[in-house]
């Protein structure tokens, strides 16, 4: 049987949401996803886990998912076949067979980032961007405890997420279980082709029909650039399409779909645009070292890969708008949800802190199930004063 979620743009598979849970009350590796544009879910489980998801020599993926933490290079990935089906995690005699499988590695804490750490931050990287320039990507975390189920949350979450993004649920010991809906492709390549194509997604703001402010389009095109450097050093012709506006929930981004052409080993690329400018920042080197010293909390996979190969090729994705979710005891779950921004030297704070709000807010509805506003979900602030008040 299957059900059709959202606005009918796909089909989420009700044995595949069932075999998901088994996965994840018993500590099984999967990945459930559904790819831009999909009419049904895919479904990856496995008991086997660590093992590389590249082939031998490094030059392609293994059919299956994979995902990697932040900074990681593609031979990091882990990675998950599908040797499981969901029929045999449904049968209760197959998962007796199973055995205990180890406690996950990577847990969700406890305290959402601090607004006054935040700001005093943000003023000392702003105050080292006005002598170096460039742009950090600085996320915020937010903590929050709930009754509601990872895959339920997930199945929200995919009701209101674009059809147009990567979605995708996965569990590994060493990850942990992550959500998310991916807008931003990172590359994607048909083995042989000599096609890679790839976005740059930067800059936010609510819906408008007015002109990006200099700040945005700034942001926006130190990530193309970023593309176009790397794509014209592994000597691919690049051509880049025309501004548009890519729609996510109340927000919208600055967007340019991007292909090169040419030879080149694609791993290798894929290594190069990792970590892409619009999660970490650029120059990238400068901009992962601010991170180190700026940010308060460990990214884990947030900022990393997610994506899905076969004999073909592959499909690599930004892991974002995602949250780590860690069960507690009383059947409820600790989730932790990221979002970020990228600051230059003209950033402030509150803006900042409040960019971060509005990409978190979807995603924070769903593992909450709550229907509040902007105004009292307390993710956002008026003004300072608002702020300081709830500190």
């Amino acid at each position: 049987t299957a059900r059709t979620h959202g606005k009918g743009d796909m089909i989420i598979s009700e044995e595949h949401i069932k075999a998901a849970s088994v996965c994840v009350d018993r500590r099984i590796p999967f990945a459930l996803v559904i790819p831009p544009g999909a009419m049904k879910s895919i479904l990856f489980a496995s008991l086997s886990d660590g093992e590389s998801a590249l082939e031998h020599g490094g030059k392609r993926f293994k059919p299956g998912f994979f995902a990697s933490f932040f900074g990681d290079s593609p031979s990091e990935a882990v990675y998950i076949p599908a040797e499981l089906t969901a029929g045999q995690l449904l049968d209760s005699d197959f998962i007796k067979t199973c055995g205990d499988m180890p406690e996950a590695e990577t847990v969700a804490v406890d305290r959402s980032t601090d607004f006054m750490k935040y700001c005093s931050s943000l003023r000392e990287l702003t105050a080292t961007l006005k002598k170096n320039h460039g742009k950090t990507v600085i996320s915020r975390l937010i903590a929050v405890d709930s009754t509601i189920d990872p895959i339920d949350a997930f199945r929200r979450y995919v009701d209101t997420a674009p059809g147009g993004t990567y979605r995708f649920v996965f569990y590994t010991p060493a990850t942990g279980l992550w959500i998310g809906a991916s807008p931003e492709l990172l590359l994607s390549h048909k083995y042989g082709s000599g096609v890679f194509s790839t976005i740059s997604l930067a800059g936010t703001r609510k819906p408008s029909d007015d002109m990006w402010d200099t700040k945005n389009r700034v942001e926006h095109d130190y990530v193309t650039d970023f593309i176009d450097f790397h794509f014209r050093n592994h000597n691919l012709e690049t051509d880049i399409e025309p501004y548009s506006a890519v729609a996510f929930g109340n927000i919208e981004h600055l967007c340019e779909v991007i292909s090169g052409r040419g030879e080149t080993d694609p791993i290798s690329l894929l290594d190069d645009l990792n970590p892409t400018p619009a999660l970490c920042g650029f120059p990238v080197d400068q901009a992962f070292g601010n991170i180190l010293s700026y940010e308060m909390h460990d990214r884990k996979c947030y900022g990393g890969m997610v994506g899905l190969a076969d004999d073909d090729g592959f499909a690599a994705y930004v892991d974002l708008r995602s949250c780590l979710v860690t069960p507690c005891k009383n059947d409820t779950y600790r989730y932790n949800i990221y979002a970020g921004g990228g600051i230059t030297e003209a950033s402030d704070p509150l803006d900042e802190w409040n960019e971060a709000a509005a990409k978190a807010r979807m995603l924070y509805r769903s593992v909450t199930d709550t229907d509040a506003d902007e105004s009292s979900d307390g993710l956002s602030f008026t003004g300072y004063d608002e702020a300081y008040s709830h500190t």
